[in-house]
């Protein structure tokens, strides 16, 4: 690691696009190589889990619901 440090975002709202968004702008550092993601399963999954991709193309992603 090169001096990076652990990031913590929360967002809240309706807009998926607006969340990840706001999420993205709150933890991206360069070089960045994981992020940990919890969300709420009220949220339609597949378009949320496809918009993360989009905003960390190129970093490992875990997600889970804030119900398990």
């Amino acid at each position: 690691m090169s001096g990076q440090s652990i990031k913590i975002g929360q967002v809240r709202g309706i807009d998926i696009a607006e969340v990840v968004q706001a999420f993205h702008a709150e933890v991206v550092q360069p070089d960045i190589e994981v992020v940990i993601f919890f969300c709420a399963r009220e949220y339609n999954l597949e378009v949320m889990a496809d918009a993360i991709r989009k905003a960390f193309p190129d970093t490992a992603v875990v997600g889970c619901t804030s119900s398990g």
